[in-house]
């Protein structure tokens, strides 16, 4: 009887240790086993109050001070950050205006600052190193402003004797702050319309009501194949793209507000009516050419594509990019000496002159190639491997999505008339003799993303 507490207690403290490894177990099992997409589907648009940011949004509101010296921050913000503190970009407040939440608005800023600018019609599918990063053309506009007016005034940066193309002038000519504060303006100058941001659909469609849940159903559809299956990969990349590009434009809005734009851009017919003169002078020099109305765009020109097109003739690369693909704007440029040093350094850029957009990829050469699709995609291999072959980095999946599910929508079909599509052309293409080893690999590699991507057919 004297032993009893012992064996009573003894009883206790094996129970409780074979309660813990019980739960020990159960935790390990449920913390190993992987999520459904369901489950990641619901995390993925998890609101504000589960967000992991939440806890260290504070701390960026803190000091994050719009138009001053940009945020610096050791924790990096990704795109599900963003999209899971931005769960509505879309709707309007009672005002009429877009609401954010201050979570949201917390995690632009560090989303956004470091990441390269790259303007239309600038090959935004493609990697290119060494562009120009928000957080240098937001660094301080005013200064890039009066080194642009100063530069304007020296003889040896006014193109009046020799080439055109002076990158021997880069340095000294400010090539940097000329593309810099040309960019700021571009970002800059139509602030107002972003209320009205993505008003269409990926079909080119009029949105009624262009909420979040609009958008999630719209994105469901289109990544959901014929035979009716989900591909959780396309919808994300979908996802990502458009709320990546809807905040950026309510960043943009952000950013430029806080700046008085009145004083930092050219006043062509009062305070800046000398500076304007000269750009004049030097648009002639360089031969570029107003299309249209000169009256309304002369000094949209000045203020932005003169500025632009001086930094590329000193050599400034991502200036120079802007230019591979011959506008058709409201200018016209006879010398296009920075262009052929662009191809002459970079091969590959002459290949793909004609998409430096990857939405105009292929519209252009449906008819060269007969409207044989198979035939289309089989010169484009090629083209592809010059691309690995040059180590460039580039959108294969929005390639794919592009060459298998926007491309078919546009008639590409064969010479009897019968549309024909990736899964189809890649299968006869790889059952020819005269394909090689490496074309071999990047047609297997473009079939298992397109079946990632549910456009295999």
């Amino acid at each position: 009887m004297n032993n009893s507490p012992m064996v009573v207690r003894s009883l206790y403290v094996v129970g409780c240790v074979l309660l813990i490894v019980l739960t020990s177990i159960v935790f390990s099992l449920n913390f190993n086993r992987a999520p459904d997409e369901s489950t990641v589907t619901s995390k993925f648009n998890s609101s504000v109050q589960n967000s992991t940011l939440t806890n260290r949004v504070g701390e960026i509101v803190q000091t994050t001070v719009v138009g001053t010296e940009p945020l610096t921050s050791d924790d990096s913000v990704t795109i599900q950050d963003l999209i899971r503190e931005c769960p509505e970009p879309f709707a309007k407040g009672t005002s009429g205006f877009l609401t954010l939440s201050e979570q949201c608005v917390a995690t632009l800023e560090p989303y956004f600052i470091d990441l390269p600018y790259i303007p239309e019609s600038n090959f935004r599918w493609i990697s290119i190193p060494n562009r120009i990063t928000y957080r240098r053309i937001f660094q301080n506009p005013e200064r890039d402003r009066d080194t642009v007016f100063e530069t304007l005034s020296r003889a040896e940066c006014q193109f009046e004797e020799g080439n055109l193309y002076r990158p021997d002038l880069q340095e000294t000519c400010n090539a940097e702050a000329f593309y810099a504060y040309s960019s700021f303006y571009q970002i800059c100058k139509s602030q107002s319309d972003v209320r009205n941001f993505y008003s269409y659909d990926l079909y080119s469609q009029p949105i009624v009501s262009p909420t979040a849940e609009f958008w999630e159903d719209h994105l469901t559809e289109i990544s959901t194949g014929s035979d009716g299956s989900f591909s959780f990969k396309q919808f994300s990349r979908l996802k990502q793209d458009v709320w990546h590009t809807r905040l950026m434009q309510l960043w943009y809005r952000q950013r430029c507000e806080s700046y008085d734009l009145s004083s930092i851009l050219i006043d062509s017919k009062h305070r800046n009516v000398e500076q304007f003169r000269s750009l004049s002078a030097i648009r002639e020099r360089l031969k570029i050419h107003l299309l249209g109305s000169k009256e309304d765009c002369a000094h949209e020109l000045h203020k932005y594509h003169v500025l632009n097109i001086m930094a590329a003739y000193y050599g400034e690369f991502s200036a120079s990019l802007s230019y591979v693909q011959k506008h058709r704007g409201p200018y016209q440029l006879d010398d296009r000496s920075f262009v052929r040093a662009l191809y002459q350094k970079h091969p590959w850029l002459l290949t793909f002159s004609n998409v430096s957009e990857l939405e105009s990829y292929g519209y252009a050469d449906a008819k060269r190639f007969n409207w044989s699709y198979r035939g289309f995609v089989s010169a484009n291999v090629n083209r592809w491997l010059e691309l690995d072959a040059a180590g460039v980095e580039y959108d294969f999946a929005a390639l794919v999505d592009h060459f298998c599910r926007r491309l078919p929508a546009y008639r590409v079909e064969n010479s009897t008339g019968k549309a024909v599509g990736c899964r189809e052309a890649i299968e006869e293409l790889k059952e020819e003799e005269h394909l090689n080893f490496k074309e071999g690999l990047k047609l297997d590699e473009f079939e298992k993303v397109a079946i990632e991507l549910g456009v295999w057919y």
